[in-house]
């Protein structure tokens, strides 16, 4: 897990050297750089695998070809031996690095196939004049780029373009207008002109010719779904128990995030049996009078208690949430208005791991967000009976922002729209109209068009989220927040197997009658008692609602106030003042759009103020 950057058409060691201080947090075990007339590359490292020997940036072919990468390869073990018979030499232990690199010196950059893993990974080839740029399929590692002139600049975090001295900052109000639905900005869109984001599963070849982007990995637009339930039921939980083994895999020690809820604890269950150390397990409190997370303290504390694990709670209260909420949002360079826990968890837990393993993933495969629990009542909504049951199933968002009669006629972008936090008709209250692009329908009918043969609409809308909600949000969050303090994220759900597997399962399969993941709650009761099967989704998400904006009404107007937001002039300020002001009568769902606002307003501050 390291931090790179680097440029092609432009080499400046000074520069280099700045752009990495800038992410220095992503890697301080060691610091690395290749340059030459053309191109340099360099590396802030956090040493997972062969910390010794697998040095960045590695180089091959008396340094004709030169590599840096951020993450892990977790079936490094198996493509090594099948390079050994193809008769390459290794010069290291236990190094996924050196994997890479014999890889692409025998395959070429098709090797990137074979890779099973979280990376993004960077090639230079002196022989060809060329730079290949890659991310992994789900897109848990991040990789961004510019173009500046004739030199092209790559980096895990935009912050260090800034190093550039001919890097302009400017902000992109067109991608800006999509944050405010999304509470992200989508790859390959950044807040900033001119920069953008590689999308998981693709690869950039840079050359003196220009820029060339390829998918080397994409969904399926239709499946061939599996039949037996039983069957089905052991491939779940066979492959869920072979990726958790390699993603143990490290020469450090490695813990787990245990949040009491299914996912967290189905990992942990099964790294606690195949971890060969007493496993580390890390777990968020709360003040007592925080009741949604009571739920969560016990179950995590039962678990850990029964496998026996090296336990460790960190409490958030109102006080430590105030003090570093705008320090855990400043962590993103783009606006950014999603879960920030991982922050204030990362935090405390690389104080005694470097790795730890979570249960991201689940949730997007499997389906258990509010979108594809609407689709599947869209798809019963014509027998009466199915339609009785979804609604019976649906309480806890049975009256969010839409009107069930309409539903057989809306089409899934339209459901969807509905579902983002201002959807676009809100947008008109809290923007003014001269500033409304209103990109929301046009970005989720483009990815809807792609996969739109899929008759199965509930997988369609779970391909939906796959290739938004997770790469762009959910999985960035994960990467950026954690690597403030130097520790790695590994999610065993997103393995190459896992995601073929999962949407090779019927829709109907996972989502019955609003009732979340259902085949995956079902293979996991060889491993977990029911009472964290069948309990109520809570998420693992900062209350912020009751802990920050209604505490801190004052200090959110005053962040808010028309003074403050006149530089770029964007909100509505009348709407703005009223919601603020009624922040304590405001449902859940308004005031989520006021820390949309506050967000922004705090990057905002940071960048252009």
């Amino acid at each position: 897990m390291c931090g790179i950057a680097g440029s092609f058409g432009y080499s400046n060691q000074n520069v280099m050297k700045s752009m990495l201080k800038s992410i220095h947090h992503r890697g301080p075990d060691d610091t690395g750089f290749f340059f030459d007339s053309m191109c340099m590359i360099g590396i802030k490292r956090l040493s997972i695998l062969d910390p010794k020997l697998g040095k960045q940036p590695m180089t091959i072919n008396n340094s004709s070809i030169a590599l840096v990468f951020n993450g892990e390869i977790f079936n490094f073990i198996e493509l090594k031996k099948k390079l050994i018979k193809k008769n390459c030499i290794f010069k290291t232990n236990t190094s996924d690095t050196e994997v890479i690199l014999q890889g692409y010196r025998l395959y070429g950059i098709n090797f990137i196939k074979k890779l099973n893993g979280m990376f993004a990974i960077a090639i230079y080839d002196k022989r060809k004049q060329t730079l290949f740029l890659a991310r992994d399929r789900a897109g848990i590692k991040p990789l961004y780029y510019c173009k500046v002139g004739d030199s092209f600049h790559f980096a895990s975090e935009i912050k260090a373009f800034f190093n550039l001295p001919f890097y302009k900052k400017e902000p992109c109000f067109e991608s800006i207008d999509l944050f405010f639905s999304l509470k992200n900005i989508p790859s390959p869109k950044t807040a900033f002109k001119n920069t953008y984001q590689l999308e998981a599963g693709k690869i950039l070849i840079v050359s003196k010719k220009g820029v060339i982007k390829k998918t080397f990995w994409d969904l399926n637009k239709k499946e061939n779904y599996l039949k037996s339930d039983g069957n089905i039921l052991e491939k779940i939980q066979d492959c869920l128990v072979n990726s958790v083994k390699k993603q143990l895999r490290s020469d450090v020690d490695v813990g787990c995030f245990l949040s009491g809820g299914l996912d967290s604890s189905a990992i942990t269950v099964l790294a606690s049996k195949h971890y060969q150390k007493r496993l580390k397990t890390f777990s968020i409190i709360y003040d007592s009078n925080i009741k949604s997370k009571n739920l969560d303290t016990y179950l995590s504390r039962k678990l850990a208690k029964k496998l026996g694990t090296e336990h460790y709670e960190f409490l958030i209260n109102q006080n430590k949430l105030y003090q570093d909420l705008d320090n855990a949002i400043l962590s993103f360079d783009q606006p950014f208005a999603g879960t920030l826990t991982s922050y204030f968890l990362s935090k405390e837990v690389s104080k005694h791991v470097k790795v730890s393993l979570t249960g991201d993933g689940a949730d997007e495969l499997f389906g258990s967000y509010i979108f594809p629990r609407v689709v599947e009542g869209k798809k019963n909504w014509n027998n009466k009976s199915n339609r009785k049951n979804f609604m019976k199933y649906s309480m806890d968002f049975k009256k969010k922002f839409i009107n069930y009669s309409s539903l057989k006629n809306m089409s899934i972008y339209e459901i969807k729209d509905n579902f983002l936090s201002i959807n676009y008709e809100q947008k008109k209250n809290f923007l003014k109209k001269e500033n409304l692009f209103y990109q929301n329908i046009n970005y989720i009918k483009k990815i809807y068009n792609k996969y739109s043969k899929e008759k199965d609409i509930i997988n369609l809308a779970l391909k939906i989220d796959f290739k938004s909600l997770l790469a762009d949000q959910v999985l960035s969050f994960v990467d950026i927040l954690s690597m403030q303090s130097s520790l790695e994220i590994r999610p065993p759900f997103l393995d190459n197997d896992m995601i073929d597997l999962a949407f090779k399962i019927e829709g109907e399969k996972k989502i019955k009658y609003s009732k979340q993941k259902v085949i995956l709650k079902d293979a996991m009761r060889k491993f977990l008692p029911n009472e964290y099967i069948d309990r109520k989704k809570e998420g693992f998400v900062i209350p912020v609602e009751e802990m920050f904006l209604k505490k801190n009404k004052n200090k959110i107007k005053n962040i808010l106030d028309r003074k403050n937001v006149g530089n770029h002039d964007l909100f509505n300020h009348d709407y703005v003042d009223y919601v603020i002001k009624n922040i304590s009568k405001n449902d859940f769902y308004m005031n989520n759009r006021i820390w949309i606002l506050y967000c922004f307003q705090i990057w905002w501050n940071q960048h252009f103020k």
